[in-house]
């Protein structure tokens, strides 16, 4: 019995048809690739590309999780605590009526509200409704890794007790 043999123009190597996916495009109707050497690469490089999509997409419908997932990490750096649930993030910043703890402008003129931190974390501070207060990206900024006081800024509202929350 004789086989029908061809030369594989990325690896050069001599193989069956039967290794070949099929081209209709072609003279002999075969990719140019053994099944090998076409499949490995392009799954290489695709599946990263729709990782990173599939990544962008989620981190931007998840933001609130993505925060989250960052700010536990960072605690666990610092050796902090970090028991704010997103949930407890929003009753917060109903409290604060999403405005800027430091400044009083409402979310609406700012874009976006920030998790602050009264004591900062490189300092002991944690992830906790006593430490965190909704604060715009220009306060944040002002205040730095400093506390209030060292920043010069002041609270419009004093940080809220964990029995003010539930």
């Amino acid at each position: 019995m004789i086989r029908r043999m061809k030369v594989c123009n990325r690896c050069g190597e001599s193989k069956p048809l039967s290794e070949f996916n099929p081209h209709m495009g072609r003279l002999d109707h075969l990719q140019d690739f053994c099944i090998y050497c076409y499949s490995k690469p392009y799954r290489a490089e695709n599946k990263q590309e729709k990782e990173r999509a599939y990544n962008r997409e989620w981190s931007k419908r998840n933001r609130d999780k993505k925060c989250h997932h960052a700010e536990k990490r960072r605690t666990r750096l610092h050796d902090a605590i970090h028991d704010l649930s997103v949930s407890e993030w929003n009753v917060i910043l109903d409290l604060y009526e999403h405005r800027c703890a430091y400044c009083g402008r409402h979310e609406c003129e700012v874009g976006s509200l920030a998790r602050e931190h009264v004591t900062p974390v490189s300092r002991g501070g944690g992830y906790t409704t006593l430490n965190i207060v909704p604060s715009c990206a220009r306060c944040n900024s002002k205040k730095g890794a400093r506390t209030p006081d060292e920043a010069g800024i002041q609270l419009h509202r004093v940080p809220l007790k964990q029995m003010d929350l539930f």
